[in-house]
């Protein structure tokens, strides 16, 4: 898709591109939770069972460069949420919707499910959920046409 993308694009022409790194995700509280880190397992498994990259987001603004691209801004921004927040409460109700894709895995079992679906919900947990990483770039101009020129 990325590459189809950068070939879209006309000479002069910008790509936004925005992607997640899940393998970031950690609850953030003293002491460990391995029910949430087991459940976080479990979600990059099943990415990559799909033959998806859980960690894509680290290596779009390599990508983007591969083909051809300028960078002109690359942004990482870490999401750090408390439980119950908004984005708290979707990643709970998205491991309820795919707790049996993730107990499939073997990496968490329906407990360390509830658990992580319960952290969720408790104001008093924080997490990061994910990372995500962003990037701006140009297609070069053609070469002895003015930038911006059509």
């Amino acid at each position: 898709m990325l590459r189809k993308l950068c070939a879209l694009l006309r000479p002069g022409g910008i790509l936004v591109a925005e992607e997640a790194d899940f393998t970031s995700a950690q609850r953030l509280n003293q002491g460990t939770d391995a029910a949430q880190q087991r459940v976080n397992d479990a979600m990059c498994t099943m990415f990559e069972q799909m033959q998806l990259d859980p960690a894509y987001g680290l290596s779009l603004p390599a990508k983007v460069a591969a083909e051809g691209l300028r960078l002109q801004r690359v942004e990482a921004r870490l999401h750090l949420n408390r439980g119950g927040d908004t984005l708290a409460r979707m990643m709970g109700e998205s491991t309820h919707a795919l707790r049996d894709r993730y107990v499939g895995t073997g990496k968490a079992n329906q407990a360390d499910v509830e658990r992580y679906i319960e952290n969720a919900a408790d104001p008093q947990s924080w997490f990061v959920y994910y990372s995500t990483v962003a990037v701006i770039a140009e297609k070069a101009s053609v070469v002895g046409r003015p930038h911006g020129a059509r």
